[in-house]
């Protein structure tokens, strides 16, 4: 059988996946001579299934950033539309775990301090994904990870007439509790559901499981999971409270910071900024983490125990606002769920 072409450049060479409204393709771009992913939709897709297949491509177009997929072309074969994106062939978000300490620690925390970066961008462009799940988050051989597939993805400004109140469209096993009873979204959706694929990523399980879609869907709006290092000891309990953040329930209490987990890939290290949105921020003399290479060899961490709720900032004892020296800023709280979070001084 001849292979089949599209656009006389892209050749078909074998089907990575099918879903509901269009199939993914392993595929070579004969121009240039290089591997590409096709994304083509279905021969019979009814006419709303076309419509949210050419939202994905809108969304994807207009997003440019390492950690999301890029669009390379869109094209259309035989009334069949289809659009060109780059392969990435390092496997599933979660191939990273289960957690243990050494490098294959880091590389999860670090993968997920690049995914809440690339939520961040997403979000800027008023776009939210609505089914982050492991598959959803492809790794890069180097291992850098790539959030696709945006074919339940909302535009804010564009796509309410494809959605409505009280109309479930997700996976329950990483679905917001707001999602599973069909409320209105917002971006704090997205973070829940990356808390889940971050949360089995570390442990090997999902945060919540049941005989089907219901009981599933049940204990995310009701029950509270169980801490990650309750699964698995070697998970470090700054971590995991900082999973269990982006599984509030309610998403006011969920932080959105891209830089949640920035730092704690260096030898399990405490995560380097508190949660926003819990307590006061920091004074607005108080820049954000530098990179772990450029902490100060003295001082070490600071912690001011347990908790964010109230609290306020103070630097420690003998300690200066101003220049390394040492000086750390620590956040001092009413008793409550969060530890002690450190964050240097410039």
């Amino acid at each position: 059988m001849a292979p089949v072409v599209l656009a006389g450049r892209y050749r078909l060479e074998a089907p990575l996946g099918s879903g509901g409204m269009a199939e993914v393709w392993r595929a070579v771009d004969e121009r240039l001579g290089r591997k590409v992913a096709v994304k083509l939709l279905h021969p019979r897709a009814l006419p709303p299934e076309r419509e949210r297949f050419l939202l994905e491509v809108r969304a994807l177009s207009r997003l440019f950033h390492p950690g999301i997929v890029q669009v390379l072309d869109l094209g259309e074969e035989e009334g069949r539309p289809f659009f060109v994106m780059e392969l990435v062939e390092g496997g599933t978000f979660d191939r990273l775990g289960p957690f243990e300490e050494g490098p294959e620690g880091d590389a999860i925390l670090r993968g997920a301090e690049e995914v809440m970066e690339a939520l961040a961008h997403l979000h800027a462009q008023g776009i939210l994904h609505r089914d982050l799940t492991p598959k959803n988050i492809l790794l890069t051989r180097e291992g850098h990870p790539k959030v696709m597939d945006f074919g339940l993805a909302y535009l804010l400004q564009e796509s309410r007439h494809l959605t409505r109140t009280g109309y479930t469209l997700g996976t329950p096993t990483y679905m917001a509790p707001e999602q599973a009873k069909g409320l209105p979204l917002t971006p704090k959706a997205d973070l829940y559901s990356f808390g889940a694929v971050l949360y089995r990523t570390l442990t090997g399980r999902p945060p919540f499981e049941g005989e089907n879609d219901q009981a599933i869907l049940f204990q995310h709006v009701y029950e509270e999971p169980k801490p990650p290092e309750a699964l698995n000891p070697a998970v470090p309990r700054a971590v995991g409270e900082a999973v269990l953040a982006l599984l509030a329930k309610h998403p006011e209490e969920r932080p959105s910071h891209p830089g949640l987990f920035r730092g704690c890939w260096r030898a399990s290290r405490p995560c380097a900024w508190p949660p926003p949105g819990r307590g006061r921020a920091a004074p607005a003399t108080t820049p954000s983490p530098p990179s772990p290479e450029g902490l100060p060899s003295r001082g070490g961490w600071t912690w001011a125990g347990r908790p964010p709720g109230r609290g306020r900032w103070s630097t420690p004892a003998g300690g200066s606002s101003s220049g390394w020296g040492g000086a750390w800023w620590r956040w001092t709280s009413s008793p409550g769920r969060w530890p002690g979070w450190p964050c240097p001084t410039r």
